[in-house]
């Protein structure tokens, strides 16, 4: 079932009220088993027309330590990247995408097919 803007919007400021990674990363995949059209590419849209200071940046996966790996959302296969939140705004995102050696677009293209760090797999 495809979720309207403003309950995606409205799901997004409730997790963003909590302030963690945990809360925003948790909304983000339960709203994309209500509704799998979604990616993180259009959750960073969302938050960018909401003007948030959360911002979802495409880690490359090869950064991360053994055994850690970016699993699809299905846990089926591994991703070259991984989700990455940042929660202080615009300028920790830009730290982190000069430090990652991508623009905001390529961000955003990547985010497409963007992986999350599993230690099992999820059900969607």
């Amino acid at each position: 079932m495809a979720l309207s803007m403003k309950e995606i919007e409205d799901r997004l400021s409730a997790a963003e009220s909590d302030r963690t990674v945990e809360a925003i990363s948790t909304a983000m995949i339960n709203m994309m088993r209500d509704d799998p059209s979604l990616t993180f590419a259009s959750f960073e849209q969302r938050f960018r027309a909401m003007e948030s200071n959360t911002y979802l940046i495409a880690k490359p996966a090869n950064l991360l330590e053994p055994p850690l790996r970016a699993m699809s959302m299905d846990g089926t296969t591994t991703t070259e990247t991984v989700l990455w939140v940042c929660l202080r705004g615009l300028s920790e995102a830009k730290e982190a995408l000069i430090e990652f050696d991508t623009t905001m677009k390529e961000n955003l293209s990547a985010l497409e097919t963007c992986g999350v760090i599993m230690l099992r797999p999820m059900r969607l």
